[in-house]
């Protein structure tokens, strides 16, 4: 059996090489069948074993071709790739043309949402054709099983297909010295060169403690805000582009920066959610917790809301097994205790916090902290939790409402018996309703 798997991946590897031959060539023609092989191809096999890589690098080359056959041939290949790959496709295609960009982009729209399968079979599949075939059996079912099909779909990540770039050896020599500079001007300058930097999409694994110290120090100690607001942007880019990678750096980061949210201006306020949120998928609740529940008790007000705010985003993109009772008690009591703050952006935030919570875990684990609330309060909160967007591929916690769903099918052939109670709806909407105006 692995000779047998050795042989496949050697057939794999020299029927890419011979594609991309094509696709190099300088032939017209040539270009034009490899492509058609391509998809042939991505029609055959299933979406895991199409080569990203291949496509992600020869299509941007290829849109750019002056044979206006091969641009629109290329396009549709693009479009291809799309259907199986989805948005995985889209940093590969950020430096084509804008108007190239547009037109991609309305195709991708016109799309199905739902995934796409595997049509064509070779002799050596036909057991995944007949599973294929049993599956598509009732069309009654196609929708559920649609759904089921998406969240079982392997997600394919966009950064996998990105080429990290290494940036220690590219800073200036004398970047740290003019960091030290009590000229501000010198400061900024020595910023604005590294930031493009810092910003590359995927950043090579390396030693980034001394870069990390000097933005870290800046954005604690600098009086500036453009400076501020650079060395914010940097420490974003950098947990964009490492992300995991990032995990020695994160919690030191967040705690500098839960500190400097006492900074009113906009520009600087902007940044530094951006680089808080692009540290904290390196790190963990449990980790960061003292820092938080320390922020969350400072008596400035925009410490406060900015943490309240951040426990938002990050509860949103975490999942129900991230915030056990250990991390949900002492976070959920104290913003809790922030709905009674002085300042209404501090209980806004908060409520929007719980809100969130609520969305990802559930009523049974969120109830100890806010069953005993204000019906005001509560509401507004339900209301935080109805409106909260999850990323693809989060679940969140369970709604009752499919259920409702079900029971009124099942009930619906007894024409005779008529419903003993009526549906509640109704009634919970203008009571939510009625939280706006809590401030």
């Amino acid at each position: 059996m692995a000779g047998l798997l050795f042989i496949l991946q050697d057939l794999w590897r020299s029927f890419f090489a011979v594609v991309t031959k094509c696709l190099n060539s300088s032939r017209t023609k040539t270009k034009e069948k490899g492509k058609e092989i391509l998809m042939m191809y991505i029609e055959l096999e299933k979406q895991e074993q199409v080569m990203y890589e291949a496509d992600s690098k020869s299509i941007p080359k290829l849109l750019e071709h002056s044979d206006k056959t091969v641009r629109e041939e290329t396009k549709q290949l693009a479009i291809e790739v799309y259907r199986w790959i989805g948005a995985a496709i889209k940093p590969s295609l950020s430096n084509i043309k804008p108007v190239q960009l547009k037109e991609l982009e309305d195709e991708f729209e016109k799309l199905p949402k739902k995934a796409a399968k595997q049509a064509r079979f070779l002799k050596s599949q036909q057991d995944l054709k007949a599973k294929a075939e049993a599956a598509g059996g009732g069309e009654s079912d196609e929708e559920s099983g649609s759904e089921d099909e998406a969240a079982a779909a392997p997600a394919i990540d966009p950064f996998d297909l990105i080429e990290p770039e290494d940036i220690l050896s590219k800073l200036p020599k004398d970047f740290y010295d003019n960091m030290e500079a009590k000229k501000w001007q010198t400061r900024k300058e020595a910023l604005e060169t590294v930031q493009p930097l810092c910003c590359k999409p995927k950043l090579e694994a390396g030693d980034y403690a001394d870069l990390v110290k000097v933005l870290k120090k800046t954005i604690s100690k600098d009086t500036n805000v453009m400076i501020v607001a650079s060395a914010g942007k940097c420490l974003a880019g950098l947990g964009n582009g490492l992300k995991k990678k990032f995990s020695p750096y994160a919690n030191l980061c967040i705690q500098a920066i839960l500190e400097k949210f006492k900074e009113k201006k906009v520009m600087v306020v902007t940044a530094l959610r951006d680089a808080i949120d692009a540290s904290f998928p390196a790190t963990n609740f449990t980790n960061i917790m003292e820092d938080v529940l320390a922020a969350l008790d400072s008596k400035n007000p925009s410490i406060k809301a900015e943490t309240c705010l951040f426990l938002a985003r990050s509860f949103r993109i975490s999942s129900a097994s991230s915030l056990p009772k250990s991390v949900l008690k002492p976070l959920g009591s104290s913003l809790v205790q922030k709905l009674s703050d002085t300042t209404p952006d501090v209980r806004e935030a908060a409520m929007q916090a719980l809100g969130t919570a609520l969305r990802i875990v559930g009523e049974k684990p969120m109830n100890p902290l806010i069953a005993d609330l204000e019906k005001l309060k509560l509401d507004k909160i339900k209301e935080y939790c109805e409106k909260v967007e999850l990323p693809e591929g989060k679940g969140g916690a369970k709604k009752s409402k499919p259920k409702e769903k079900k029971e009124e099918k099942k009930a619906a052939p007894t024409a005779k018996s008529r419903p003993k109670t009526a549906p509640p709806a109704a009634g919970t909407r203008k009571e939510s309703s009625k939280g706006n105006k809590i401030s």
